[in-house]
């Protein structure tokens, strides 16, 4: 039987299914996934280990290799990069392509397995310093600057921890990163010359504040029936505090501090890793990221509401700046394709019904209207994407700068 005399012998069938199509159509648009910037699935990872004071060679025996062969036993993987540098080992995980965005999470979770697996047969200084790095296809959809006249890093750190915190409650929203913010830092400066004539080096004063100020378990007392906690006393409660320790001796027996041989001064990391101005003035960046698959549009009214409610708590002088706010671009996005989606739609019913007549124009016009509005119901229950979306895979190697010594290697799994 053909379709047609189907239709026509079971014309309900055809209209609840058509009524659901509609219905659901309509529905799916509504909720589809919007954002400006699509979403990558990068199938690729670093592991990052610092050996501080290890030459290429150390790097690349005692670090790179042990996690290259870890990794290798994973069947997921395609092959493997590495590059072995003065006090770093830096080792990149392609995986298959056959591993969809799906997959890709529970991937992730097993090269950290096997990467905290081999942390015991690494140096004693490299020992679980291995960070695993795979955040790259992250889509900041919204993109705040902080600003304030008159206010110190760690004041507008601060408040920018508050914002951070409160977004991160935001229905919609992945994650909340910081950008350009200024670590303070504490700089220990020794006088060379005074420590030669006394005798000392800087190792010496390096491993006095190391065993110093370290947090330790000081036991309990049982007092009664209960039991009371001790806490070892002797820590530094302030960077200043650090210039009374007491370092040695000289030649008549009077002891020797810190604050004799060293000075300590206050600043921010030198040289900064970031740095983001806005309006000439310095400021730090928020960048919110979607769920995926998520809605934009509804994640950015829901940010935009929680700044109208941290308003009355916002202080004077500080700002919160718009640098890229994709709601409003994916919105008007949207209606201009609303807009030409029916014009285009009314276009072609108007000369159907001049061309093939009102009854066959108006089959033809609905029929087409269904065709779209089921195309938007696909895609939902499809998750609006292509599921295998990611990046071109590079298989070449970077170029090497002969003063920069390091052993690379690349291994096929």
């Amino acid at each position: 039987m053909s379709p047609g005399v189907y239709s026509v012998k079971h014309s309900r069938i055809v209209f609840a299914l058509t009524f659901i199509v509609i219905v659901g159509g309509i529905y799916a648009y509504q909720n589809l996934g919007r954002l400006e910037d699509p979403e990558f699935t990068i199938k690729q990872a670093l592991i990052v280990t610092p050996y501080p004071g290890g030459s290429p060679q150390e790097v690349a025996q005692e670090i790179t290799n042990p996690i290259e062969n870890a990794v290798q036993q994973m069947g997921q993987v395609d092959y493997v990069e590495s590059e072995s540098t003065r006090g770093r080992s830096l080792v990149r995980v392609h995986i298959k392509d056959q591993y969809h965005k799906e997959r890709i999470p529970q991937v992730w979770d097993e090269l950290r397995r096997k990467v905290n697996d081999v942390q015991p047969r690494l140096p004693p200084s490299a020992r679980g310093t291995s960070q695993v790095v795979d955040d790259f296809g992250d889509v900041y959809g919204i993109f705040l600057g902080i600003t304030g006249k008159g206010f110190s890093q760690p004041e507008l750190r601060r408040y920018a921890d508050a914002v951070r915190r409160e977004l991160q409650l935001v229905p919609g929203v992945a994650k909340v990163d910081l950008f350009s913010e200024q670590q303070e830092v504490v700089f220990l400066e020794m006088s060379r010359s005074r420590l030669a004539r006394l005798g000392m080096n800087e190792n010496q004063i390096y491993a006095q504040l190391q065993a110093r100020n370290v947090v330790a378990d000081g036991g309990r007392v049982r007092v009664g029936g209960q039991y009371v906690v001790i806490d070892p006393t002797g820590g530094f409660h302030s960077a200043e505090d650090m210039l009374n320790l007491v370092i040695g001796a000289d030649t008549t027996g009077r002891q020797l501090l810190l604050r004799d041989v060293a000075t300590i001064t206050r600043g921010y990391e030198d040289p900064p890793r970031r740095l983001f101005r806005f309006d000439s003035q310095p400021a730090i960046g928020l960048g919110v990221s979607t769920v995926p698959g998520g809605n934009v549009v509804t994640m950015g009214k829901g940010v935009q509401q929680k700044l109208d409610e941290m308003e009355r708590n916002r202080p004077v002088g500080i700002e919160i700046h718009h640098v890229n706010f994709q709601p409003v671009a994916v919105s008007e996005a949207t209606r201009a394709f609303t807009f030409n989606l029916v014009k285009a739609v009314t276009i072609v019913f108007v000369v159907l019904l001049f061309a093939m007549g009102r009854k066959a124009g108006f089959i033809i016009g609905f029929v087409l209207f269904i065709t779209i509005i089921g195309t938007f119901l696909v895609m939902k229950i499809k998750g609006g994407a292509p599921a295998g979306a990611h990046l071109p895979r590079r298989s070449h190697h970077r170029a090497v700068h002969a003063h920069r010594q390091c052993d690379r290697h690349h291994r096929r799994a």
